[in-house]
């Protein structure tokens, strides 16, 4: 009898550790879909990254780490279209777990909020309950649109309700024009965009020209080092690419020569062009917060790369503005109002 209760004990006991543990999803599962610029081994940087996944069960967990170097991303978190949880990374690696789900397939959806300058993370996988998997997606939108740009485009200060100053809690690029022009159209979105980064000149820089203005980082997968690996642009190919620079080129003094600017736009989007070799449509934004005579010089550039130019200028109300005089949500839906077709 003794030796039936101990069996029954350990039986009991295997069971109760069966039951909590969980099955492990891999990075690398076929059935994980990504959108935006990711390395081998699953770190990113850029707005917008996107991790999605069919699951079953009640429980997902999802693993991040932001580098050491990195001062902490945040992320969406959404099941089923609604937003659960928003995750604060560390350098310390951390699960952040949504649970209490009914049981069936759930559709989770991880959105980078904050922009590259914050550092990169790393997805480790998924933790699901124990004897759950994930299931096919359906296949990905065909259409597919580039989102470059600046602060406007990484959706600082988007969340905020003025008098506000910029704050991680605050930008969500899921909220921003890029997104929201995908979505009107049924198509996916990759972002690439750092706040006060210009096309010749940065915001602040004391001379007319920057060192590294931002077409000297596009091309890189983990833009905060440019000894990261590049970008394959035949990893993905665009149809159509908006591109909203030269806001912080002209906010400042000393601005750029006007032909310089010009030339500088130009060559950017020519290169472009060049890496995808699928001649995508190119649209030229200028506004909402722009200094108003930069307008022609955008304009003059569209022109000269065969683009299409798109005033964005004089659109928002006093209640369409968040943070630091940016757009705020009313504001962001207004400009992907005029872009979409």
């Amino acid at each position: 009898r003794g030796m039936n209760t101990t069996l029954l004990l350990v039986g009991l006991l295997f069971c109760a550790v069966v039951h909590a543990s969980n099955t492990f999803i891999a990075p690398s599962d076929d059935n994980i879909y990504y959108t935006g610029r990711i390395t081998s081994d699953y770190q990113f940087e850029w707005s917008a990254v996107s991790i999605s996944a069919l699951f079953t069960g009640t429980t997902v967990g999802v693993m991040l780490q932001d580098a050491s170097s990195s001062t902490g991303n945040e992320y969406n978190i959404f099941i089923n279209g609604t937003l659960m949880v928003v995750a604060n990374t560390t350098s310390s690696s951390s699960t952040t777990t949504v649970d209490n789900l009914p049981d069936g397939v759930h559709y989770l959806l991880v959105t980078k909020r904050t922009e590259a300058s914050y550092g990169s993370t790393q997805f480790q996988g998924l933790m699901l309950d124990d004897g759950a998997n994930l299931e096919p997606l359906p296949a990905p939108p065909s259409r597919r649109i580039e989102a470059i740009g600046a602060s406007i485009t990484c959706g600082l200060g988007v969340l905020g309700h003025p008098p506000c100053s910029f704050s991680a809690p605050t930008e969500d690029s899921y909220m921003a024009y890029g997104q929201l022009v995908a979505e009107a159209v049924g198509g996916e979105v990759y972002v690439e965009a750092w706040s006060g980064k210009g096309v010749v000149r940065n915001y602040g820089d004391p001379n007319k020209q920057s060192k590294q203005p931002f077409p000297a980082l596009y091309p890189y997968i983990l833009p905060t080092t440019t000894t990261s690996p590049k970008w394959n642009p035949s990893q993905w190919k665009p149809q159509a690419i908006l591109i909203n620079l030269g806001t912080n080129d002209y906010s400042t003094q000393p601005w750029p020569d006007q032909d310089v600017f010009i030339q500088g736009y130009v060559d950017f989007v020519n290169t472009i062009r060049q890496n995808y070799g699928n001649d995508p449509q190119f649209f030229l934004c200028c506004g909402p917060i722009q200094v108003e005579s930069t307008c022609p010089y955008i304009a003059a550039a569209a022109e000269k790369a065969n683009a299409t130019y798109i005033d964005l200028m004089n659109i928002l109300d006093p209640n369409d503005y968040g943070c630091g005089g940016h757009p705020g949500v009313t504001g962001h839906q207004k400009m992907a109002d005029i872009i979409t077709p």
